[in-house]
């Protein structure tokens, strides 16, 4: 009787709430079954911190964790979950320059050319004719003009130089080869250096002595020429060797010298002839041979072709070859005077300059019309058929094939662009890629194969339960970054009367490893409290807890009792019951 009374109370109690408690139990076969108890549950440690405007700072400085969702056939479910930093890891391929287009099969080049030809009436005019050519299966094109040309492998400057090649051995004007020898090096200014033969001017103070008897300076300018032996006889100081020096490594020994002797170190010193190292000019010139003195002031190629009378003419081009400390240099004329409006190419002592005369190549432009022996290829969404995107000239960046490929990520979602190159497979964050740093070049390679996957991210939410609001879950985002006075007004928790809001709690467990969950206490029934739960940001995981009012469970019993008066049990009957 009296267990039964104390059921009927229990359920007078209990069925305040508008859902009943239902005790849950796992069934095991046999006689009985097995419930956990609490003792064997994880014990969790508490740590109740109060709210104030320091401790949200700290609990919103707490990184905002996200878990992607990814294949994998080792786990029961054929998924896992990593952490989104894992997820979006980089492995970047190599950086170097922007690739420049080289010829493979099937690539169309567009050639045209102008040359002289002569009317039935004997009139010369220009011809121009145009040809498109293919890149054959054995990496070569043809043209009636020139023959075969390998092509395979090259860039578009190195065909164009070995279309000249071909046209000027094919003219008959003995200048083939022109490109293949190395251009001179510009702004490559000399530094002269004194040799036996040179002749020098000296300036220097010389004791001269006065009419009144005293001892004063003379300014003193002589030429002086440097001996077989590399030393000058300098007055008051005796032989100096100054063989092999610049101009201002001879005037500072000159100087010493001097200063040693108790004369003024004052001097001035400069190369009047070049008689150790002229700079040799043979070929096709007006004159059979030149030597051209190269002294401390530079000369330039442009001033000795210039001095030579060679000019520029429409029909006659000049291979200028410089020999030079065993390696051999070559330019044309036309193309050096080209290059000069920009850069300087100087002459150095002892050059060897040959000039050769030849009929200029008729005059041609070559470009690629066709794009057809490179691409890589996009793959985006399972099942989707790979989009080709041909190499050309202009460099393909990831960014331009994402974009092409019609792929596109926000701010909350994110893909990894797969690109397997050679064997090896690179990955690169699409969303980094697109928004975050949209000025990264990373160029694409003939033959790339770009795997664009999704990062599927598990859904975040947050829980709220307690007095006042039937438990439930609220989904958040990174972006809106919800606050707690978010999830409490949405509640309606703040409107009910058996909320207690003097004992509003967050919980959450920021280290998952640790069996440690930080209770952060609030007062929402200050006024000021509403102000910190405003800023206090919510993250993925965390519960809202609110207690109930001291008095609620009374109130819970009274109304049983009043309600079971109105059903007509009466209270004697109740009182009899219990």
């Amino acid at each position: 009787m009296i267990r039964f009374k104390l059921a009927l109370l229990g359920f007078l109690v209990s069925s305040a709430c508008s859902v009943a408690y239902v005790p849950q139990s796992l069934p095991i076969p046999g006689d009985g079954s097995v419930q956990a108890s609490r003792s064997e549950q994880a014990a969790f440690e508490l740590d109740i911190k109060p709210l104030t405007r320091d401790v949200i700072v700290s609990a919103n400085a707490v990184p905002w964790q996200r878990q992607a969702i990814i294949l994998d056939s080792r786990a029961a479910e054929g998924t896992s979950l990593i952490n989104e930093a894992t997820a979006r890891a980089e492995r970047l391929p190599p950086s170097g320059s922007v690739p420049t287009y080289r010829l493979g099969v099937g690539d169309q080049l567009a050639l045209s050319f102008q040359r002289q030809a002569t009317n039935s009436s004997g009139v010369p005019r220009a011809q121009l004719d145009s040809l498109t050519l293919v890149v054959l299966e054995d990496g070569t094109i043809f043209a009636a003009d020139f023959g075969s040309i390998d092509v395979q492998g090259k860039t578009l400057a190195t065909v164009r130089g070995l279309i000249t090649d071909r046209l000027m051995t094919s003219s008959g004007g003995g200048i083939a080869g022109m490109t293949i020898l190395p251009r001179p090096p510009s702004d490559d200014r000399p530094v002269y250096q004194i040799g036996v033969g040179d002749v020098l001017t000296i300036t220097q103070d010389l004791p001269k002595f006065l009419g009144d008897g005293s001892v004063g300076q003379e300014l003193n300018t002589r030429p002086i020429v440097v001996k077989s032996g590399g030393s000058i006889t300098l007055l008051g100081a005796g032989e100096v060797n100054i063989e092999g020096l610049t101009v201002r490594e001879a005037a500072d020994a000159l100087s010493s010298a001097l200063l040693r002797n108790g004369l003024s170190p004052d001097i001035e010193l400069s190369v009047t002839a070049n008689n150790s190292k002229p700079v040799r000019v043979v070929g096709d010139i007006p004159e059979v041979g030149r030597l051209i003195p190269v002294t401390d002031a530079p000369v330039r190629l442009t001033d000795i072709m210039a001095s030579l009378g060679l000019r520029i003419q429409e029909d006659i081009d000049y291979l200028i070859r410089i020999q030079r400390d065993g390696i051999e240099y070559g330019i044309s004329q036309r193309e050096l005077f080209e290059v000069s409006r920009d850069e300087r190419i100087y002459v150095h002592p002892d050059d060897l300059i040959i000039i050769e005369a030849g009929v200029r190549a008729p005059e041609f432009a070559v470009d690629i019309v066709g794009f057809n022996s490179q691409s890589v290829a996009v793959t985006g969404s399972p099942g989707q058929s790979a989009l080709e995107i041909p190499i050309t000239s202009d460099p393909l960046n990831l960014v331009d094939a994402i974009r092409a490929a019609g792929f596109g990520v926000d701010r909350q979602t994110d893909a990894v662009a797969r690109i397997i190159r050679g064997g090896i497979e690179y990955r690169v964050s699409v969303r980094r890629a697109l928004l975050e740093e949209p000025g990264r070049e990373i160029f694409l390679q003939p033959d790339d194969h770009i795997i664009l996957e999704p990062v599927v991210f598990k859904q975040q939410k947050i829980m709220i339960t307690g007095a006042g609001t039937t438990p439930r879950l609220i989904d958040i985002n990174q972006i809106e970054r919800p606050t707690l006075s978010d999830a409490v007004f949405s509640s309606g928790a703040l409107g009910d009367e058996v909320s207690d809001l003097k004992q509003v709690f967050l919980l959450r467990l920021n280290d998952p490893t640790k069996n440690e969950i930080v209770a952060y206490f609030l007062d929402l029934s200050d006024p000021a409290g509403l102000i910190l739960a405003n800023s206090m940001q919510l993250r993925p995981n965390d519960i809202i807890f609110i207690s109930d009012q001291p008095i609620t469970q009374f109130t819970i019993v009274v109304n049983q009792i009043t309600e079971a008066l109105r059903s007509g049990l009466g209270l004697g009957a109740l009182l009899g019951l219990l």
